[in-house]
Formats: structure tokens, C-alpha cells, sequence
């Protein structure tokens, strides 16, 4: 799922989030619910608690993609993807800003996507009238809300699509369920309050830093560390971008550093510059990452798949030679 970012550099532990005073609590309770597994470590059940009329909003919140046949329309067809709108009048989707150009970056991420791994994957997606900026797959279907549309350049909504049918690719070859990319996650993740290492490969994977350019320079995603479903997908998207590699490891990003708070955990973010140790525990992790993946790929709908990781292997390992 893809969701706003949270500025945890502004974060109050005694009320929640800092936004609860300028934002109505429906929009809080939203970013609450596409980050709950997250917060959860940083919060505590106290903290969120106090966020007003968020109890009320989340209930609602885990009913946001409810199907509803009824109200479905076909708004547009592009090669074997169909564009379902689920609003009342078509006109409130094709008279966002530039509306046809975004739902061609939602087909082009979906493309992207099919032809770096050789699989047909949706056919369809699903966009609702909701006032909530989020994205997210289910049932094999990529939903947009009308929100993330209005709000987001075509550049980040490509990425946004990328990322969304990247969580279908890996439900269909189980990568969350393999135990050896289950072991390195929790591996990566032990890490992450005793040394900086781990916080700052999540951070370093997320597409809002690893796509960051002159390009796409918007808010383009990401949340890693949340789970191992979330943690293969911003990794294997950063796979489909590989020739950042280098040059992303040269320069600074922003991580989050977490400390313990008597509520629980509160977060900052800081800008960190990798030393070439760090440089190279990254391309460890990023060549046992890709091993373990290639190993999971054992049937032959997958043979692509493979390809494409046997690929990016030998690039990372080339990568390394230069800093060895």
C-alpha cells in the first residue's frame, strides 16, 4: 500500500501526531489506518488513543475497498487493462487535471511492471471517489483513490502503479512467504535500533529515495520497513531501477532514526552520507536478497523472472568489484 508521508521530525508523543491540530480527524484517522503496522512500533496504544475521533474514522477506514459491483463503470480500455470508476458521474474522474495522461502512467507502471518479469498480471483497475490519497492491490486488482489522482504528478503515479502490481507479482510467486527472505528482513530489522545500518537500508530502498530525481521530484512512496511484504516490493522496484544503484550510494538520504520515549518509540528523520563499510554491507544485502529471490523461482512461468534477477545480480556484483 502506498500512503502520504508523516513527518515524524514533527511528531508530538503526548498527542499523537502534530497534524491532529491543523488536519480534521478523518484525515488523520486515514493515515493512521494505511500506516497502523507501522506506528505501531512507534506509538504506543496510548498515543493513538488520543488522536480525536480517530476510534470512530478507523472502523470505517478498514471498509475503504469494499467492492460495490453496482456502482461500477467502465471508463476507459487500454490494451487488455480496463479502468473501472466506482463513482457516481464518470465526469469527477475525466475532469481532473490531466486525466488521460495519469491513467496512462497507471497503465504504463502496470506494463513496466509485466514486461521486466514475463507475467500477465491485472486487468484491471479499480479507482474510487474516496477524499483519501492512497493506492493499494487486492485481489489482484490495482485500486487508486480519486484523491491520489487529483494530487499526484503522472511521474509519482506511474511509480505508484509500479508499486502496487509489484505486491501482485509477489503474492503469485510467494516471495512473503519464503523463510530464507523472512530471516534476512528480520535480519535487516534487528538492526534497526542498535545500529544505523538497518534503518538506513529501508530507507535507502524506499522509492522516495531511490527514484528521487530532477525527474520525479514529488513524493513517490515507500514504506519498507513496515512488513516483508512491503520491504520485497520496494526492493525488487528499486531492482527495476538498478542504474541508480551507484549513484545513489554515493549520496546522502534521509533515514529514520528512532528513540524510545516513555510512550513507546518517536522517530526524526536525518541525513546520512554512507561510508564506503555501509556501501558494501548494502550490496551484501542486495546480492543475498536477489540469491535467496532466484532460488524461490523454480518453475517455468518464472524463467523471465529469473533472468531479470540474474541480471541485476551480476550488475550489484560489478557495482562491488569497483569498491573492492
Amino acid at each position: 500500500m502506498t500512503s502520504r508521508r508523516i513527518f515524524l521530525s514533527k511528531l508530538n508523543p503526548f498527542s499523537g501526531l502534530s497534524r491532529c491540530e491543523t488536519e480534521p480527524a478523518e484525515k488523520i484517522a486515514d493515515l493512521v489506518i494505511s500506516r497502523r503496522t507501522w506506528l505501531a512500533g512507534i506509538l504506543s496504544a496510548a498515543a493513538l488513543a488520543a488522536l480525536p475521533g480517530c476510534a470512530s474514522f478507523a472502523e470505517q477506514k478498514l471498509q475503504l475497498y469494499t467492492p460495490e459491483p453496482e456502482k461500477r463503470k467502465i471508463f476507459k480500455k487500454i490494451g487488455n487493462l480496463t479502468i473501472i470508476y466506482e463513482g457516481d458521474d464518470l465526469k469527477e474522474l475525466a475532469e481532473i487535471d490531466n486525466c488521460e495522461e495519469k491513467i496512462q502512467s497507471i497503465y504504463q507502471g502496470i506494463v513496466s511492471v509485466e514486461d521486466s518479469f514475463g507475467r500477465n498480471l491485472t486487468q484491471k483497475v479499480i479507482i474510487k471517489p474516496l477524499k483519501q490519497c492512497n493506492a493499494m492491490a487486492t485481489n489482484g486488482v490495482v485500486v487508486f483513490s480519486l484523491c491520489e489522482l487529483r494530487s499526484s504528478f503522472p511521474e509519482a503515479i506511474k511509480v505508484v502503479s509500479e508499486h502496487e502490481c509489484l505486491h501482485i507479482f509477489i503474492e503469485k510467486v510467494g516471495f512473503h512467504e519464503s523463510e530464507k527472505l523472512q530471516k534476512i528482513y528480520e535480519d535487516i530489522s534487528e538492526k534497526n535500533y542498535e545500529r544505523r545500518e538497518g534503518t538506513a537500508f529501508f530507507g535507502f530502498i524506499n522509492e522516495d529515495n531511490f527514484m528521487r530525481s530532477a525527474e520525479y521530484n514529488c513524493w513517490l512512496g515507500g514504506h519498507s520497513k513496515q512488513n516483508i511484504k512491503e520491504f520485497i516490493t520496494s526492493f525488487l522496484h528499486s531492482l527495476m531501477y538498478i542504474e541508480r544503484l551507484e549513484k545513489n550510494l554515493n549520496r546522502q538520504f534521509d533515514v529514520l532514526v528512532h528513540k524510545k520515549t516513555e510512550l513507546g518509540f518517536s522517530g526524526s528523520r536525518e541525513n546520512i552520507k554512507l561510508s564506503n563499510k555501509q556501501k558494501l554491507i548494502f550490496l551484501n544485502h542486495y546480492i543475498r536478497i536477489i540469491e535467496a529471490m532466484i532460488a524461490e523461482l523454480n518453475t517455468p512461468d518464472n524463467s523471465q523472472a529469473k533472468e531479470f534477477l540474474r541480471e541485476k545480480l551480476e550488475y550489484v556484483k560489478k557495482v562491488k568489484e569497483k569498491m573492492t
